[in-house]
């Protein structure tokens, strides 16, 4: 699929929330800050759809709504289409915040001399 032909995918369920999954829900978690659950996925309730829909037609990302019960719904700003332009973003802060997450748990591991090893290293370089 050519990049400006790619949509972000919603998918409305039976119920009361919608789920989008893989780099979709990296680009709407970024967006709105909903969590990324087990399998690369994010669901959000119907009642914030339309925020999630003007938010993606004001960054020009061309969109798909799969309904259970009707006909997809679908907006393609074909070659305006952002759609890789905020899955990159997203992708690059989801990397970043990791690196981050990561860092963090290193600190909460460390003794209690390696932690004031470290705090003597890191005040050394910020005094410079």
């Amino acid at each position: 699929m050519d990049d400006e032909k790619k949509y972000l995918v919603i998918r409305k369920n039976k119920g009361k929330f919608c789920t989008v999954y893989g780099d979709d829900a990296n680009i709407i978690s970024m967006f709105f800050g909903y969590k990324i659950l087990e399998g690369g996925k994010v669901g959000f309730p119907e009642s914030v759809l339309n925020k999630v829909v003007n938010t993606l037609l004001d960054k020009k990302i061309s969109y798909m709504i799969i309904y259970v019960d009707k006909d997809p719904e679908k907006k393609d700003f074909k070659k305006l289409n952002s759609y890789t332009k905020y899955r990159d973003i997203a992708i690059s802060k989801l990397d970043y915040i990791s690196k981050v997450d990561k860092f963090i748990n290193k600190i909460k591991n460390m003794n209690e001399k390696e932690f004031n090893d470290f705090l003597d290293k890191v005040n050394d370089v910020s005094s410079k």
